[in-house]
């Protein structure tokens, strides 16, 4: 495996694993960390790039937060569909520029009440 791209992994040993970070150099992180965090995450995506990227994601964010991986996980646990895209967009917001700010599109329903009232 590469491990010359943004967001790569490469595992050194059973303890840790470096994750990519940027241009900045590597993260070594707990491997058991990584695992939980990448588990919860794949579940949901049921890809393993998506997985990958969303998890490194969340290392950045509790580097950056001073939160817990585990915390940040354990704040999506139990949640499904939007409010899950919600949670973790929320998280990946607070580390991405005003002009790369991600949102959250749900197809409204339209009211049949006030709908049957407009006058063609």
């Amino acid at each position: 495996m590469q491990t010359d791209t943004l967001n790569d992994i490469k595992n050194d040993d059973y303890r840790n694993v470096n994750v990519v970070k940027g241009y900045t150099g590597t993260n070594a992180i707990n491997s058991s960390d990584y695992d939980y965090v990448y588990s919860f995450l794949y579940k949901y995506t049921s890809d393993r790039d998506k997985a990958n990227l969303l998890s490194n994601q969340i290392f950045e964010v509790s580097e950056i937060s001073g939160m817990s991986p585990i915390e940040i996980i354990d704040s999506m646990k139990g949640k499904s569909g939007m409010s899950l895209t919600a949670t973790l967009i929320y998280y990946l917001n607070g580390i991405r520029t005003d002009y790369s700010q991600l949102g959250i599109h749900n197809i409204a329903k339209p009211n049949f009440y006030a709908g049957r009232n407009v006058l063609i």
